[in-house]
């Protein structure tokens, strides 16, 4: 993915977590202790893993984009959740970076969190919201 879309996930949700993560890397640490225990509230622990690490990929790029853009707003999260799959979005200040899945080599140290996020989830993608982006997944067990 490359451009904004209006692409949205479910809006259906039984549960609904929404914190502030901030702006610095102690937020991504927060997104996954955040989500291992929404999973683990909402009866989910098998999909905490998964859910774990798209959270963790998902808040790393928006803050890496937020850095870029030099739009200090916090990053926020919401966690959503049907009663059967959990649903992550990150919300950035940084509109112009849609994010996309890169080409890298194979010994490259980054540039794999959207490969992971487009692995692990059922479906994600990107909107516009609020003079910002949000980047979604949506994680079942299958």
């Amino acid at each position: 993915m490359n451009t904004l879309t209006q692409d949205r996930p479910p809006e259906t949700a039984k549960y609904v977590r929404v914190m502030a993560l901030g702006t610095e890397a102690p937020a991504v640490r927060r997104a996954r202790c955040e989500t291992s225990a929404a999973c683990a509230a909402w009866g989910l622990g098998h999909l905490a893993a998964d859910a774990v690490l798209i959270a963790s990929e998902m808040s790393t790029n928006a803050l890496q984009a937020t850095w870029e853009a030099r739009a200090f707003l916090p990053v926020l999260m919401r966690l959503r959740s049907d009663g059967e799959s959990p649903i992550v979005e990150i919300w950035d200040a940084a509109i112009q970076k849609a994010p996309r899945v890169c080409q890298h080599a194979p010994d490259a140290i980054g540039g794999r969190g959207l490969e992971i996020v487009e692995r692990l989830s059922d479906s994600w993608g990107c909107y516009r919201q609020r003079n910002g982006k949000i980047v979604w997944s949506v994680i079942s067990g299958r």
